[in-house]
C-alpha cells in the first residue's frame, strides 16, 4: 500500500511541476525608443487569456524626451532641452502566443516647464514573444494634439526590446 501511495504522489508532483513550467511569465522590463520618448525603461504587467492566448498589457515607464522637432535635432537645435517623461500604456494583444497585433491607448506625462503636461495617443503595433521570453514590439502612435506638440518632440513610431520574468 505504501508503494502505491508513493507512486501516486510522484506522478501527482510531476504533473504539478510540468503545469507550472508551462505558465508564461507575467512581468517584463523593456527598453523603449521613440514615440514621445527618446528613451525609456518600461515595466509591463501581462494578463493572459488562457482560452485564446490573447493578452491585456498595462505598462508604466520613466525616461527622457526632447523639446522640439526630434527628427531634425542634428541641424536645428544646438542646446536641446530635455524633459523627464513617464509613458503609460494599456493595450490588448490578439495573437497565437508568439505573434500579436497590439491595439490600445497610451499617454506620456511630461515633467518640467511645459504647456502640455500630459499627451494622450492611440497605439497600433506588432509584438513578438520569443521562446526565451524576449519581446520585440514595433508600434505607431499619433498624439491627440498632433504630431508636433507645443513642447515635446514626437515621432509617430517606436520600438521596444524587453525580457519577460
Amino acid at each position: 500500500m505504501k508503494i502505491q501511495n508513493l507512486i501516486i504522489f510522484t506522478f501527482f508532483s510531476l504533473s504539478i511541476t510540468i503545469q507550472a513550467q508551462d505558465l508564461k511569465p507575467s512581468n517584463s522590463l523593456c527598453l523603449n525608443f521613440g514615440s514621445g520618448t527618446v528613451v525609456s525603461i518600461d515595466y509591463e504587467r501581462n494578463w493572459r487569456n488562457d482560452k485564446n492566448n490573447n493578452l491585456f498589457i498595462g505598462s508604466i515607464g520613466a525616461g527622457a524626451g526632447l523639446k522640439g522637432e526630434v527628427w531634425t535635432l542634428y541641424d536645428t537645435v544646438e542646446d536641446p532641452e530635455w524633459y523627464f517623461v513617464s509613458p503609460q500604456k494599456a493595450t490588448y494583444c490578439i495573437g497565437n502566443g508568439i505573434n500579436y497585433l497590439e491595439v490600445g491607448v497610451g499617454g506620456i506625462y511630461v515633467a518640467g516647464n511645459t504647456t502640455q503636461p500630459y499627451i494622450a495617443y492611440p497605439i497600433l503595433g506588432y509584438r513578438f514573444i520569443g521562446s526565451n521570453n524576449t519581446t520585440f514590439k514595433f508600434y505607431m502612435t499619433w498624439p491627440i494634439s498632433g504630431i508636433q506638440t507645443e513642447d515635446l518632440g514626437s515621432v509617430p513610431f517606436g520600438i521596444s526590446l524587453g525580457q519577460l520574468f
